[in-house]
């Protein structure tokens, strides 16, 4: 009797905290006039960045702030001046479903023109998800003696490129990703890349949590590498594309290659796959010497411990993907087992998805935290790219980014 009346208690408690949150309109209402620097009666997308990166701003406050970034850098939603009006408008009743943070998402329609999605309903639900973000996640940099990757979830940046890296990397050695670290004054950081390059970053404001990636129970080290990539990327730009919010640099695109020479310090090397198979299939030669040789770049980059990244692309020749594998994606091979010729592969969304068939490239892959497994046969009809680290050291840090305009959302491997 005692047991079911505490149970009835902290449920009471916790329905009563979830029924204390605010909504999104109440706290534009509270804060807009704050938030509106300049007092025009707009918020303007400078006016945002400031807000994102203002320590001050904190819990739903700050979800706010992350919600309007998000939207606003997103761009698949039309959205009219940002008056006080306009965000105090409520999101429709019943409204369907916003495709918001498709990188979470394993599997989807074809998303809707902006012009068909509700802005209001865009805003409100990026709210909802980044305030039980802020809520829920423990502050410490490091949870564990070992992280992993177990509960890592891609954010709404859109930098599979970078997170699929990352991941490959602390599989490979837990170790790594504490080294990169040292303490400073203040709760700030230095972080060391493999290139030689540091940067120094500031703790993360409750906006930005809203606005990276999670390891779940493992700390903030994910978050915080996104920010330290972000600020080196940032201060590569031209001075007048800089923007406060440095994420912002690494969001909806860029490259895996770049990537994995910033972390290690090594040059990499770049296989096509499902493009030659294509091609040779086309006209009617074998395709055997192909997947010989990635059967054998596996083979040496696994027993030598190298970091491989992949491409996707469904574009070639029209063929669609399989289900639960993500067109324009970055994902990371983390084994191969030559006696079965099977590829280890991780989707940095952490996602779950179970085919609705028999497992293959009708159906798709049995997927748990991100990972599933690809026979080589289907592997090099499937992944449009392979960037393999190298054992050669740049020549110069300047090699470590090297990026070529990547198309906005597209995991770029070039």
């Amino acid at each position: 009797m005692v047991r079911i009346f505490r149970f009835l208690v902290l449920l009471l408690l916790a329905l009563t905290c979830r029924a204390a949150d605010p909504t999104f309109s109440e706290v534009v209402q509270r804060s807009f006039a704050s938030w509106d620097a300049n007092d025009d009666g707009v918020l303007s997308p400078a006016e945002i960045d400031s807000l994102v990166v203002d320590p001050t701003r904190t819990g739903a406050d700050a979800a706010g702030i992350a919600a309007l970034k998000l939207v606003v850098r997103g761009g698949k939603v039309t959205l009219p001046p940002l008056t006080l009006d306009f965000l105090m408008k409520p999101p429709p009743r019943r409204a369907a479903r916003v495709d918001t943070d498709a990188e979470d998402r394993e599997t989807r329609a074809e998303p809707r023109s902006a012009s068909s999605q509700d802005p209001t309903a865009a805003i409100n639900q990026r709210f909802s998800r980044a305030l039980r973000k802020i809520k829920s996640v423990q502050r410490d940099l490091f949870l564990d003696e070992t992280p992993d990757i177990d509960a890592c979830r891609q954010g709404p940046l859109g930098d599979c490129f970078f997170v699929a890296a990352v991941g490959a990397a602390v599989d490979r050695d837990p170790s790594w990703v504490i080294s990169l670290f040292t303490p400073e004054d203040a709760g700030a950081y230095s972080v060391r890349f493999g290139d030689g390059r540091s940067v120094r970053i500031s703790p993360l404001t409750d906006a930005e949590l809203g606005l990276t990636s999670t390891t779940g129970d493992e700390g903030l080290w994910l978050a915080m590498l996104e920010k330290a990539y972000g600020s080196l990327r940032n201060e590569g730009r031209k001075e007048e594309d800089r923007t406060e919010s440095v994420t912002d640099a690494i969001a909806r695109g860029g490259s895996i290659a770049a990537t994995i020479r910033a972390l290690t310090g090594n040059t990499v090397e770049r296989t096509s796959l499902r493009a030659r198979i294509e091609r040779a299939e086309a006209s009617g030669q074998s395709t055997t010497h192909i997947v010989e040789e990635v059967r054998a770049k596996l083979v040496a980059a696994t027993r030598n411990r190298r970091l491989i990244g992949l491409g996707s692309d469904a574009s070639d020749s029209g063929k669609r993907l399989p289900p639960g594998v993500s067109s324009n994606h970055a994902y990371a091979v983390l084994g191969f087992e030559e006696s079965i010729d099977l590829v280890h592969v991780w989707n940095p969304h952490g996602n779950t998805f179970r085919p609705k068939g028999e497992e293959g490239m009708i159906h798709g892959y049995p997927t748990r935290a991100g990972r599933f497994d690809v026979p080589l046969l289907e592997f090099v009809r499937i992944f449009r790219t392979m960037t393999i680290e190298t054992d050669t050291p740049l020549e110069t840090r300047a090699e470590a980014l090297q990026p070529k305009p990547a198309v906005s959302g597209s995991a770029s491997v070039d």
